[in-house]
């Protein structure tokens, strides 16, 4: 939330970063505070862009804040200091609502932005995916034989892009004979997915 007063100037707010942030994210809030009141924000705006009709709201609320006899002592003084602190919001408010195009440009600008990142992001894991084959079927089965003959006591899986440990594979035997193997979250899992799933990762992915 933003912070001011009945001296801040719209201008300015409108100016600052962080109002352009919160802009940009679709929504804002300003509280207000009033000299002779304890609340830091008993005259709140509120601005959002809405969902389903992508229009923007302009809202304006208040409360009583909570007279502060210790910083102003007359009601007289404090109360038309609350006059002038929701006059100041008001004026404000309206301000806004003259700039609702800017509002939305810079809206849509952000939405364009975060969408060219993420779509960034997503050419540069597909391309890490691209640049590290596939574990080889035979040496995914030399691995699980391993596991379930003791050669080694894990399996520690990247999956392709990945540069650290996805997963840890171990293996149980029980009383009667049955192998087991064991995901690091717990699960069990038969030979044919466990063979699946390696063959799905890294060519990395060894036995340690």
């Amino acid at each position: 939330m933003i912070q001011a007063d009945s001296n801040t100037n719209a201008a300015d707010v409108m100016n600052s970063e962080e109002f352009r942030n919160c802009v940009a994210d679709g929504y804002l809030s300003i509280g207000f505070r009033t000299f002779g009141f304890w609340s830091s924000d008993h005259v709140t705006i509120r601005v959002s862009r809405r969902f389903f009709t992508k229009d923007w709201e302009f809202c304006i609320s208040s409360s009583s804040g909570g007279r502060d006899t210790g910083e102003v002592l007359s009601d007289a003084e404090a109360y038309l200091n609350m006059s002038n602190t929701l006059r100041n919001a008001s004026l404000m408010l309206a301000e806004f609502e003259k700039n609702k195009v800017e509002f939305d440009r810079i809206y849509l600008q952000s939405c364009a932005d975060i969408a060219a990142k993420q779509e960034a992001e997503k050419k540069e894991k597909q391309d890490r995916i691209d640049r590290d084959p596939e574990m080889n079927e035979s040496v995914a089965k030399k691995l699980i034989g391993d596991l379930k003959n003791n050669k080694i006591e894990r399996i520690e899986v990247f999956d392709r892009g990945s540069e650290e440990v996805t997963n840890l594979i171990r293996s149980t035997v029980r009383s009667s004979g049955q192998v087991h193997f064991i995901t690091k979250f717990g699960s069990r899992l038969s030979y044919s997915v466990l063979l699946d799933l390696l063959k799905k990762s890294s060519i990395r992915t060894n036995g340690v």
